[in-house]
């Protein structure tokens, strides 16, 4: 249930340099309106550091988040699964994803800032803005987001995206946040993905999306 890839040779080469995932969505809803995340990242010719306030050590910065396991990265865009589309064996997956990563970083992060030492400040308004992107009803607390949460966009679908780690020079911070994590505040290129994951039935879609574009990208499934 961690995922652990056991492909054939050719694509096994290219998860091996990948080392570092980033766990996105297709769509994301932007100051109320529906945007496309991987167009945008398209046209951007990459991923673009963003505002991030979440770390009290790095303070408010612009970086990009990427996981260093696999398992890690398949939660965060497991949130970008309509609501229709979870399953009873997706949910005890995220359950028990859930359990493997974030009790370790809670015990970290109390033996990092003591018990009585918030170490993520001003939680409520971040939840409410992170959730906003997924839902028109963002839910109250983390552990419903991850836990039971989903998009409310119909045609939503969660994408895992490959980088090879020397792209990535991440920066220090917290350690319960180091602990599966790398932030970098530089952009990396599309040029430096590896691969690009989406359920089944959408890697025709994305496969097709990037031909238009004229850029050639390695584009395969993902079970959910």
């Amino acid at each position: 249930m961690l995922y652990n890839k056991k492909l054939s040779v050719g694509k096994d080469e290219i998860v091996q340099e990948s080392i570092l995932w980033h766990g996105t969505g297709r769509y994301k809803y932007d100051n109320g309106e529906v945007g496309d995340i991987l167009l945008g990242i398209i046209n951007s010719g990459g991923l673009v550091p963003s505002n991030d306030d979440w770390d009290i050590k790095r303070g408010l910065s612009q970086t990009i988040s990427f996981a260093r396991d696999y398992s890690y990265a398949r939660l965060y865009a497991s949130l970008f699964l309509p609501l229709k589309d979870r399953t009873f064996r997706e949910l005890v997956q995220r359950l028990v994803l859930v359990v493997r990563y974030f009790i370790p970083s809670k015990w970290v992060a109390y033996n990092e800032y003591s018990l009585f030492r918030p170490h993520i400040i001003d939680t409520k308004r971040k939840l409410k803005e992170w959730g906003q992107k997924l839902t028109t009803k963002p839910p109250r607390f983390f552990t419903t987001l991850f836990l039971w949460g989903g998009t409310d966009i119909q045609n939503n679908y969660p994408i895992i995206i490959g980088v090879k780690r020397t792209a990535v020079k991440g920066t220090e911070g917290s350690r319960f946040v180091d602990l599966y994590e790398e932030r970098s505040e530089q952009m990396v290129s599309i040029a430096d993905f590896t691969h690009i994951e989406v359920p089944k039935n959408r890697v025709s879609e994305v496969t097709n999306l990037f031909k238009d574009k004229q850029i050639k990208m390695l584009i395969t499934a993902i079970n959910f």
